[in-house]
């Protein structure tokens, strides 16, 4: 296998993940899985972590209990800035990253205050601008591309983020997940009764 065709998938929705991964492999991808960024740390700190062409990050993967004041459901669980964080705390050498938001000025706010990343880092902005970005910061070494996750063309600029990066497969391979049928919606498939993490 070419390993630049190995992508990994951080995301907490199941049913999202199954129409990334049909998406990748109709493309000529291998993908692997992580529930969410705590499992996608464990899976950096190996050596499996130097093959990977891309990383596919979804931005809100914590979910909160209804207890005052609230706790994670899963303690180890993390959201993608806090995964990201943590990697360059232990300083992984990350592969670009693309990241799924609803919100990309919500995630580069806490990427000025917490990594200390300027708006200045933005190298390009393609589409609309506040949806679909690209950050490359030579400091960090983060190359961050933004999808809006709520697009029903999202994964279609995954697969050009990909192709742009010189990823593209000489060959597709073999459809091997079962179909999932399309969702017009996009990618945004978080439970009514998710909140996402206390803000302010």
């Amino acid at each position: 296998m070419d390993d630049k065709r190995l992508i990994l998938v951080i995301e907490d929705q199941h049913a999202v993940k199954e129409l990334i991964f049909k998406r990748l492999i109709q493309e000529g991808y291998h993908a692997m899985w992580a529930r969410h960024g705590g499992v996608g740390m464990k899976i950096m700190r190996q050596e499996i972590a130097k093959r990977f062409g891309a990383i596919i990050l979804d931005q809100e993967m914590v979910e909160w209990d209804q207890q005052e004041p609230p706790q994670r459901v899963d303690p180890e669980a993390m959201d993608g800035d806090e995964f990201l964080k943590q990697c360059l705390a232990e300083k992984i050498n990350l592969s670009p990253i693309i990241l799924h938001t609803a919100s990309a000025d919500s995630f580069f706010r806490q990427m000025h205050t917490e990594l200390g990343i300027k708006p200045g880092d933005y190298t390009t902005r393609a589409g609309l601008p506040r949806t679909n970005l690209e950050l490359k910061n030579e400091e960090s070494g983060l190359h961050i591309f933004t999808v809006d996750k709520t697009s029903p063309h999202g994964l279609d600029r995954v697969i050009e983020i990909l192709d742009s990066l010189g990823l593209k497969p000489q060959r597709r391979a073999e459809v091997l997940e079962k179909d999932v049928p399309h969702s017009a919606g996009g990618m945004n498939k978080k439970a009514q009764n998710r909140t996402g993490r206390p803000r302010g």
